[in-house]
This record gives C-alpha cells, sequence and structure tokens, in this order.
C-alpha cells in the first residue's frame, strides 16, 4: 500500500486485501472474522462507500492494531475523492501510527490545503504535532500556535516543543494547562510535570 501511494499510481490496494483476509477466513480469530465480513458486505455491495464510512472505518482498524486494512481504506478514500480533505488526513493518521513521518506529513499538508472551518482547525493542529514528530520544533510551535487560535488547542503537544526549545517555564505553563483536563494527554503531562518539578502532582477536577 505504501508504495503504491508514493508511486501516486492511485490504485487501490483494497481489493486484494480482501482477496488475502477471504483466503484466511478459516482459521481467522473473532476480530479478524469481522474484518473479513466488512470487506465482503463492501465488495458485494452496489450501493457507494462514503468518505465518512471509510473515516470511520479506518478509525476501527487502527483501534484494533490492524495497519493493513486501516490503509487500504484510507487509500481507497483518497481514490475515491481525492479532493477530500477528510481522505487525506485518514492516510496521513495511519502513517503517522506507522512512524512514516515523512510521509504522513505530506498527506496532513495535502489535507491542510482541502480543508476549511472547523476541520481546518483540527487538521492544522494534526500539521504541528508531525512537525515536532520531524524535528522541526520552531514551525511546529507556530503551527500549534495557529490551530489553537483557530479553535484546536493541543497544551500538552506545545508544551512538549517548548521544552525541546529550551523554555522551561513556558512549557511548565503548557503542561498544566493539559494536565487540568482528562484522559491520557493529562496523565502523560502530570507525569512530565513530576520529572521537571520533582514530587507528585495533582490531578485535574
Amino acid at each position: 500500500a505504501r508504495e503504491r501511494i508514493a508511486r501516486g499510481s492511485g490504485a487501490s490496494v483494497w481489493d486484494a486485501v480482501a482477496r488475502q483476509l477471504r483466503s484466511r477466513e478459516t482459521r481467522a480469530p473473532r476480530a479478524l472474522g469481522r474484518l473479513v465480513e466488512h470487506y465482503q458486505r463492501s465488495a458485494g455491495d452496489d450501493r457507494p462507500v462514503t468518505i465518512a464510512m471509510r473515516d470511520r472505518a479506518t478509525t476501527f482498524f487502527l483501534e484494533r492494531d490492524l495497519p493493513v486494512a486501516a490503509i487500504a481504506e484510507a487509500d481507497a478514500a483518497i481514490v475515491t475523492a481525492p479532493d477530500d480533505p477528510r481522505a487525506w488526513r485518514a492516510l496521513a493518521r495511519v502513517l503517522r501510527r506507522e512512524a512514516l513521518f515523512d510521509e504522513a506529513f505530506a498527506a496532513i499538508d495535502r489535507a491542510a490545503r482541502l480543508a476549511s472551518g472547523e476541520l481546518a482547525a483540527t487538521i492544522a493542529r494534526e500539521r504541528g504535532e508531525l512537525l515536532f514528530a520531524l524535528g522541526r520544533d520552531r514551525e511546529a510551535a507556530r503551527a500549534l500556535d495557529a490551530a489553537a487560535a483557530a479553535g484546536a488547542p493541543d497544551p500538552f503537544a506545545r508544551g512538549l516543543v517548548a521544552l525541546a526549545l529550551g523554555k522551561r517555564e513556558e512549557a511548565i505553563g503548557w503542561l498544566e494547562r493539559a494536565a487540568a483536563g482528562d484522559g491520557p494527554d493529562a496523565a502523560r503531562a502530570r507525569a512530565r510535570l513530576e520529572r521537571l518539578r520533582g514530587g507528585p502532582q495533582p490531578t485535574g477536577t
């Protein structure tokens, strides 16, 4: 899938993945069995598969650590609607999960050029996160600041960027904002603050 996408051929690997999954159906575990059923239904259904469906399927497969199926869905989304930013964002998410940061950045950059409104702000945030993953810290700071101004802040990532730039006090401020929330970023922010300051940090309310 990666080779075909890199060549820009537009050739979908979706059917090939479906064939491989069907060939393993007899010895497939339950999760893979559901995956096979998904592809079989889609392959035999004359109704169009929408970008929203592809996006949900990409998320579904990523959450279940099935990157080949996820990248096949993202590839199919791009073939179906090459000018839809959701398709390129889906591809970026898969490539980022696989630590293919250069390829992921190219995909998210394409999505950013196509997006508008609330989705544009979310994509801008993810673009900033990828810039940080690529070691482009100053660009990442500017991108994350722009995303925050547009309504899609990521204080945890912004704190890590500040640390990378040697701005300890600024980083602590961002991490405190992240720690005041909930979810995995809040827990990671509290852990990072603990290392910076020494001693356990209070949980958010």
